[in-house]
């Protein structure tokens, strides 16, 4: 990104990420101050009438003045963009989506006007006329030395893969794979045993313990997931249903298990033998600092 001026990202995914997108160059802020279930009732009112508006966002309201580029990860919510478009009309808004289009809202024509309009899924860049870039990671996270507990692992909320992950749950089993699975209802689901979202930093801890990553991609998804970016960056073998994954500059069958392509006869093999190490240039790509220069076509 361009260094005269500071660049704004505007996050409201996972906290544990924020200190890490933080530098010289960047500044990174949620969107609005976090109120209790009354107050935000009270905001959305305030904020269609147009009143009191800073009062609901965060410090970076008053300081806009010192960003050359706002990058806002993918909200529902236009109304902060209209109107830094309206107080900075040569602001640089860059809007990224990080989620498949139909999760966050496919982008409504106005937004084509007020930003650049970014994602790392091919099928959505295609599909809406966005911009591409990959999805990233963070070379400053590190895991602890953990005694391996479990072959494989699987933490993440359903998104409709419930009956496809207990199913691999059994067929690992067979092959006595010692698993951990931690499934996370969906909101609509019922008669299911509640089971809450865990902080990232014990998802690391448990990761910590387990020699394979489990990645079993949603429905309707093409992007690259989290799950693999872990998993490259911390040296852990993947178990993934992925098939475009064979295409991935990052792909090695040492390091990869993709099901529908390999015989699960071998996985107990593929999951002993040792990682084999990925060329660095090829990692550093997708850390955060690469991905964020790849904005001004660089990196």
């Amino acid at each position: 990104m361009s260094k005269s001026k500071k660049t704004l990202i505007l996050y409201d995914s996972v906290e544990y990420f924020m200190s890490y997108m933080e530098s010289q160059e960047t500044d990174v802020f949620r969107i609005y101050r976090k109120r209790n279930f009354v107050i935000s009732l009270f905001k959305r009112a305030f904020l269609k009438l147009n009143i009191f508006c800073s009062v609901w966002y965060e410090s970076w309201v008053q300081n806009l003045s010192s960003y050359n580029t706002v990058l806002v990860f993918a909200t529902r919510d236009y109304t902060f963009i209209r109107r830094i478009k309206k107080r900075y009309p040569n602001i640089r808004i860059i809007f990224w989506y990080w989620n498949p289009a139909f999760r966050m809202g496919v982008p409504r024509n106005e937004l084509y006007s007020l930003a650049e309009i970014w994602s790392f899924d091919p099928a959505d860049c295609v599909r809406y006329a966005l911009n591409f870039n990959t999805t990233f990671y963070f070379r400053g996270i590190s895991l602890q030395s953990e005694k391996i507990k479990y072959d494989a692992f699987f933490l993440g909320i359903n998104k409709g893969r419930r009956e496809f992950l207990e199913g691999l749950k059994k067929k690992l089993d067979r092959w006595s794979i010692n698993t951990y699975f931690y499934i996370v209802p969906d909101k609509k689901e019922k008669e299911i045993e509640e089971k809450k979202p865990i902080p990232y930093h014990e998802y690391l801890y448990l990761l910590s313990q387990s020699s394979c990553i489990i990645d079993i991609m949603p429905q309707g998804q093409t992007g690259l997931t989290l799950r693999a970016m872990e998993s490259l960056f911390f040296c852990k073998k993947l178990i993934t249903n992925d098939l475009s994954i064979l295409n991935q500059d990052f792909y090695s069958p040492h390091n990869i298990f993709v099901l529908e392509k390999d015989n699960l006869e071998s996985i107990r093999q593929f999951i002993d033998e040792p990682y084999k190490s990925i060329n660095p240039d090829i990692v550093n790509k997708y850390d955060f600092n690469s991905w964020l220069n790849r904005f001004d076509g660089n990196g």
